[in-house]
């Protein structure tokens, strides 16, 4: 049985903690956080929880902490033994090469606690200085997921810039609508239909050869309506750089 630390509670650490209650092979032996009240909901996911400087040695540490302050925790890590990996889709592997054995541990996926996922299904990439380190990742992550895939540091940052597009971006294009709608009492479900639509279509060809819409067709006119209509100028914003761009991108200029 292969025992595993998690330094950090956030959503990340949440949703590791929960999918090891059952990875055959491994035992989540404890979650250290900042403080008491926020490790609360891990009590009954590790055999023990407490503050950072408080934790035993594992043979495997997982950090899953916000980016910047990776370099702060693994400076207050009471041991230097195991493997230690953190969890950040653009953070270099390098960040942890105090320890002599290291790697990363990315699980592709937007985490919110109060949302469920099926871990099973969420790629996960990993990496490691050697070999060794290399098969007791892979070993963690088919244990989780069935989608386990070894990349480089520079191959992961690309990755994560394109799911910030992919996620974060699209996200925010959902709360403007969302925004447009309560404006003029519209119900936000009424996209749904084409929401999910839009994905579906975007997994099943090339996103480039679906595009539609007045940038794609250089529809002036609409566009203007459209900009005159956006009574926010940041909205107003992001409808200009966005058309602007899927026009550049098929060959037509605004």
């Amino acid at each position: 049985m292969t025992s595993i630390n998690i330094i950090g509670t956030g959503n990340v650490a949440w949703h590791i903690a929960t999918a090891l209650q059952n990875a055959n092979g491994f035992s989540l032996q404890a979650v250290a956080g900042r403080s008491e009240n926020s490790l609360k909901d891990f009590k009954l996911l590790a055999k023990d929880t407490g503050l950072l400087n408080t934790l035993s040695p594992a043979a495997l540490t997982i950090i899953a902490v916000a980016d910047d302050a990776i370099n702060k925790v693994i400076k207050n890590i009471p041991y230097t033994t195991g493997l230690f990996v953190h969890t950040s889709g653009s953070a270099p592997m390098s960040v942890l090469s105090q320890f002599e054995n290291h790697g990363v541990f990315y699980p592709l996926q937007s985490f919110s606690k109060e949302v469920s996922v099926d871990f099973k299904e969420i790629p996960i990439c990993i990496e490691s200085h050697d070999k060794k380190n290399v098969a007791i990742l892979e070993g963690l992550g088919f244990a989780l997921s069935e989608k386990v895939k070894e990349i480089s540091s520079k191959e992961r940052e690309q990755l994560h810039l394109a799911a910030v597009f992919v996620n974060n971006f699209t996200n925010h294009c959902f709360t403007i609508a969302q925004d447009l709608c309560d404006e003029k009492a519209l119900s936000f479900d009424l996209l749904r239909p084409l929401l999910e639509t839009t994905a579906i279509k975007a997994l099943a060809n090339r996103p480039d050869t679906i595009q539609t819409g007045p940038a794609k067709r250089n529809d002036t006119e609409t566009l203007k309506s459209h900009i005159k209509q956006l009574s926010n100028p940041k909205q107003q914003e992001v409808y200009k750089t966005l058309s602007a761009a899927i026009t550049s991108y098929y060959g037509k200029k605004l």
